[in-house]
């Protein structure tokens, strides 16, 4: 009965410390960042997003060197999310300046016609702690 128990124990011991990596924030200090892309107020609409072939990409550019760029695709309602991985250490936006790029992607083409590249972009937003949302408003 006494080996029993001890065993029971070291299973809930160890159920605990499986647990307890579960939540909170990524050790990199990444964070999640959910917001909102609009054009003259409206999300952008891209001919053959409901067949898969026409999506809008946000591309967060780091302004300070050592840190890499993240991607994310922007749904038609104009809604994006950067998933910070909490719990596996994966994904996620660090804190920081960062230029960011968008291409409205129609077959190919560019509905934006390359005014947000990464070379000729002017959005600049500092992206600061977990849960922040962003609403990027761009000009016609």
């Amino acid at each position: 009965m006494a080996a029993l128990r001890s065993v029971w124990a070291l299973v809930c011991v160890c159920l605990l410390i499986g647990l307890s990596g579960c939540g909170g924030k990524p050790a990199d200090g990444s964070s999640e960042l959910r917001g909102k892309l609009l054009l003259q107020g409206k999300p952008i609409e891209v001919a053959g997003r409901q067949v898969g072939i026409g999506r809008v990409i946000l591309r967060f550019i780091p302004v300070d060197a050592g840190v890499e760029p993240v991607q994310t695709d922007v749904a038609a309602d104009g809604t994006f999310l950067i998933n910070a991985g909490i719990g596996n250490g994966q994904g996620g936006i660090k804190p920081g300046k960062y230029k960011i790029s968008v291409v409205a992607d129609e077959s190919g083409k560019d509905k934006l016609q390359g005014a947000y590249t990464p070379e000729k972009t002017t959005i600049v937003k500092d992206i600061l702690a977990d849960g922040q949302e962003l609403v990027i408003e761009l000009k016609p």
